[in-house]
């Protein structure tokens, strides 16, 4: 309803705006480490969300699935066009959720300096993938949408970079 509102009443998409703005600055805080630099980002997702409302469809997922989508797609031209690091912000949630049990037993700070430097070596798009899935808690349906790939690609995707990540922590044990 409230998508609809602003397609047909622009001054509406304020409240699209509220609703989504701190989702939307999460996740880009989380690859650059920035404030202000993120703020400057996110407002860019919700110009081009505002220009381009009219061609937003309802697919069955979340609204908020098509602002990460945008959000990706500025994230990565920003690093492209800039000579910025990326930066990959892990919490503790993330970490349990790549840990295995014999991971579990050892002292989680350390876990996370190792793993740290190990996803600091992904890809960009494996980067986004773990992110979406274990930080945002999007579904596998969702990230194939933001991501622009297909479902089975994502569930491929995420258990061959567990996978790496693992068999690289394991080397440096």
């Amino acid at each position: 309803m409230l998508i609809q509102n602003a397609k047909s009443d622009p001054s509406s998409f304020k409240k699209i705006y509220e609703n989504y703005y701190p989702l939307i600055f999460r996740f880009v805080y989380h690859k650059t480490s920035d404030k202000d630099l993120t703020a400057d980002i996110v407002s860019q997702v919700f110009v081009q969300a505002l220009v381009n409302l009219q061609k937003y469809k309802d697919q069955g997922l979340p609204f908020s699935a098509w602002l990460y989508r945008i959000a990706v797609n500025e994230i990565s031209m920003f690093f492209r066009n800039q000579s910025h690091n990326r930066y990959v912000t892990l919490d503790d949630s993330f970490l349990e959720n790549l840990a295995s049990d014999e991971l579990e037993m050892m002292d989680k700070e350390l876990i996370l300096n190792r793993v740290e430097g190990i996803i600091q070596e992904l890809s960009n798009e494996e980067i986004n993938i773990l992110e979406l899935r274990y930080q945002e808690n999007k579904t596998h349906k969702e990230i194939a949408f933001i991501l622009s790939i297909s479902e089975t690609n994502v569930t491929t995707k995420t258990s061959r970079i567990l996978d790496k990540i693992r068999k690289a922590y394991a080397k440096k044990i």
